[in-house]
Protein backbone atom coordinates (compact mmCIF):
# COMPACT_ATOMS: atom_id res chain seq x y z
CA UNK A 1 0.00 0.00 0.00
CA UNK A 2 2.78 2.64 0.56
CA UNK A 3 3.76 2.02 -2.96
CA UNK A 4 0.71 2.63 -4.15
CA UNK A 5 0.35 5.91 -2.23
CA UNK A 6 3.96 6.94 -3.81
CA UNK A 7 3.08 6.35 -7.20
CA UNK A 8 0.15 8.40 -6.57
CA UNK A 9 1.92 11.32 -5.11
CA UNK A 10 0.68 11.14 -2.00
CA UNK A 11 3.13 11.85 0.67
CA UNK A 12 3.26 8.64 3.37
CA UNK A 13 4.85 7.69 6.25
CA UNK A 14 5.70 4.09 7.26
CA UNK A 15 6.03 3.69 10.98
CA UNK A 16 7.66 0.71 12.30
CA UNK A 17 9.87 -0.37 15.23
CA UNK A 18 11.09 -3.49 13.37
CA UNK A 19 13.92 -3.97 12.13
CA UNK A 20 13.35 -6.11 9.24
CA UNK A 21 9.98 -4.03 8.12
CA UNK A 22 11.99 -0.83 8.50
CA UNK A 23 14.48 -2.37 5.87
CA UNK A 24 11.84 -3.52 3.43
CA UNK A 25 10.25 0.24 3.73
CA UNK A 26 13.33 1.60 2.57
CA UNK A 27 13.52 -0.40 -0.87
CA UNK A 28 9.94 1.21 -2.02
CA UNK A 29 11.49 3.50 -4.38
CA UNK A 30 13.21 0.88 -5.84
CA UNK A 31 10.35 -0.72 -8.19
CA UNK A 32 7.11 0.36 -9.05
CA UNK A 33 3.21 -1.26 -9.16
CA UNK A 34 1.90 -2.01 -12.93
CA UNK A 35 -0.58 0.04 -14.51
CA UNK A 36 -2.80 -3.08 -14.00
CA UNK A 37 -1.88 -3.52 -10.26
CA UNK A 38 -2.56 0.77 -9.71
CA UNK A 39 -5.83 -0.20 -11.37
CA UNK A 40 -7.02 -3.25 -9.68
CA UNK A 41 -6.48 -1.12 -6.35
CA UNK A 42 -8.27 1.85 -7.50
CA UNK A 43 -11.33 -0.49 -7.75
CA UNK A 44 -10.85 -0.85 -3.63
CA UNK A 45 -11.79 2.42 -3.18
CA UNK A 46 -15.00 2.39 -0.96
CA UNK A 47 -15.75 5.87 -0.36
CA UNK A 48 -13.98 6.31 2.64
CA UNK A 49 -10.39 7.07 3.97
CA UNK A 50 -8.28 5.73 6.64
CA UNK A 51 -7.37 8.94 8.05
CA UNK A 52 -9.33 12.04 7.62
CA UNK A 53 -7.54 15.20 8.95
CA UNK A 54 -11.23 17.58 8.47
CA UNK A 55 -8.79 20.37 9.46
CA UNK A 56 -6.94 19.67 6.65
CA UNK A 57 -9.83 18.87 4.21
CA UNK A 58 -11.09 22.32 3.99
CA UNK A 59 -7.98 23.64 2.67
CA UNK A 60 -7.96 24.39 -0.86
CA UNK A 61 -4.78 22.91 -2.15
CA UNK A 62 -6.02 19.34 -0.19
CA UNK A 63 -4.98 16.62 -2.39
CA UNK A 64 -7.32 14.16 -1.80
CA UNK A 65 -10.30 16.20 -2.52
CA UNK A 66 -11.99 14.24 -4.66
CA UNK A 67 -11.84 11.04 -2.08
CA UNK A 68 -13.51 12.37 0.97
CA UNK A 69 -16.32 10.29 2.07
CA UNK A 70 -19.76 10.96 0.23
CA UNK A 71 -21.19 12.40 3.50
CA UNK A 72 -18.12 14.15 4.83
CA UNK A 73 -19.51 17.72 5.77
CA UNK A 74 -17.28 20.93 6.79
CA UNK A 75 -18.79 21.81 10.44
CA UNK A 76 -20.18 24.96 11.22
CA UNK A 77 -17.52 27.62 11.96
CA UNK A 78 -14.48 26.05 10.14
CA UNK A 79 -13.13 28.92 8.44
CA UNK A 80 -11.43 28.07 4.85
CA UNK A 81 -8.30 29.17 4.65
CA UNK A 82 -6.73 30.82 1.59
CA UNK A 83 -3.93 28.79 -0.96
CA UNK A 84 -1.04 30.56 -0.88
CA UNK A 85 1.35 32.91 1.50
CA UNK A 86 -0.74 35.54 3.61
CA UNK A 87 0.71 39.09 3.88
Amino acid sequence: MLRRQIQRGVCVVAKSVTPERIKRNGVLFDWQLSEQDMASFATLNVGWRHLLFPEAAVHPDYLCRGELPHAFVVPKGWAVPSSGTSG
